[in-house]
């Protein structure tokens, strides 16, 4: 599953184009976006972050809840060298860990799994997301697992949809969080299915699909700097070799005459999709 999650990490990373470094005293994330996916591809919760510094930095950090399975904590940066995620130094700081890793082009990137609660078929967790730094935007997108109901989160989302893969997801839109503070979701829904959703997606995928491994996947992440028109900025890209299915923010061509795009990074969704799996855009 490993090279899977590089695929999402380069997908969200090919939809942010435009960067602009700005002066401030204090280190100040541009925007964070951060994904949680209950029994995604294990009987566990997947939380990722994604985080778009405005300063160019050579060094970041982002937090993790304390009941993170360390083992389970991985970093990446895009580096043309270095495709894979990688451990990095993560350590139990109060009510988190804190993970630390190299900034390349002002964008870093965390991952790791929590257990949830599970009473027969009644699961819940809460998730409580801590600010690392002061955040000018943050995205928050919580997904349903396949074949579950009764589906509840707390605080209730403004935005609530299906994704491209199908998948009902939760999102959250904040502006000018504080550095420290903390917002906790709180989850819980009936599900007595227990294969993870990335294998119940699979297994409706076509034959194609099915005969790749997680190994086949491979990426290539690259960066060209653009000087020119654009005072005080500078354009950053990534580039995939290979778009084959990813967690679920894979890019899929829609059936022809059913299509459209999102007018934020530009990638293809279905017409009923009311937002964009890949960068969480709302559908307009």
């Amino acid at each position: 599953m490993y090279m899977k999650k590089l695929a999402i990490v380069a997908s969200v990373i090919v939809s942010i184009f435009v960067f602009a470094p700005t002066s401030q005293a204090a280190t100040t994330l541009k925007q964070l976006r951060v994904q949680v996916y209950p029994e995604y591809d294990k009987p566990s919760v997947l939380v990722m972050q994604y985080a778009f510094y405005n300063e160019q930095k050579t060094q970041g950090s982002l937090l993790l809840p304390k009941d993170v399975d360390s083992s389970t904590i991985l970093a990446c940066s895009p580096d043309k060298k270095n495709r894979n995620e990688q451990k990095h130094k993560a350590s139990l700081a109060g009510d988190n860990y804190v993970v630390n890793f190299p900034v390349l082009y002002g964008i870093g990137f965390v991952e790791g799994y929590f257990p949830l609660t599970a009473n027969g078929d009644n699961k819940s967790f809460t998730y409580a997301f801590k600010a690392p730094y002061n955040i000018n935007e943050l995205i928050v997108m919580v997904q349903e697992p396949a074949k579950s109901s009764n589906f509840t989160i707390v605080p209730q989302a403004k935005s609530k949809g299906k994704d491209e893969n199908g998948f009902v997801a939760h999102q959250y839109d904040y502006h000018d969080i504080k550095k420290d503070k903390v917002i906790n979701f709180k989850v819980s829904y009936k599900r007595a299915e227990t294969a993870p959703s990335a294998s119940l997606k699979n297994n409706n995928s076509t034959s194609t699909n099915k005969g790749k491994s997680d190994n086949s996947l491979v990426l290539m992440i690259g960066a060209v700097f653009i000087a020119g028109a654009i005072i005080g900025g500078f354009v950053y890209y990534s580039k995939s070799s290979n778009r084959a299915q990813s967690r679920g923010t894979a890019h899929r061509a829609p059936t022809s005459g059913k299509s459209k795009f999102c007018t934020s990074c530009g990638s293809a969704m279905s017409k009923n999709a009311k937002f964009c799996s890949n960068c969480g855009q709302k559908s307009r």
